[in-house]
């Protein structure tokens, strides 16, 4: 027996079935407890937990891609390219909704960090 997951304590089963269009018809179990959890005016329900599915614990890999190291001046130039991609991005979302414009430092790297 599953126990209410609010107070612990006892539940019974109840059948519901759908009224929503797409699924009209169907029968859902829902779990009511029995120990006087409310839940506004009606005692409280809920779905019993999903069972969970057994997982492969060896996948094969999909590809056979060596991994290549990167130069250290490539991840920079992604980075900077990144961050003007953001600036383009944010410049047209403010002109779409007139909004007030973000000073010009906030929008600058760190001076902290270097680049």
């Amino acid at each position: 027996m599953i126990e209410c997951d609010r107070c612990g304590g006892k539940t019974r089963e109840k059948v519901i079935t759908s009224k929503r269009p797409e699924t009209f018809g169907q029968k859902y179990i829902l779990l009511e407890c029995l120990n006087g959890c409310k839940d506004g005016k009606y005692n409280y329900s809920f779905f019993p937990p999903k069972e969970q599915k057994q997982v492969v614990s060896n996948p094969q890999p999909t590809t056979n891609i060596p991994a290549r190291p990167i130069e250290n001046g490539a991840v920079v130039n992604l980075l900077r390219s990144i961050n003007s991609t953001l600036k383009n991005i944010l410049s047209i979302m403010q002109s779409k909704t007139k909004e007030v414009p973000i000073q010009g430092e906030e929008l600058s790297p760190d001076t902290e960090v270097p680049f």
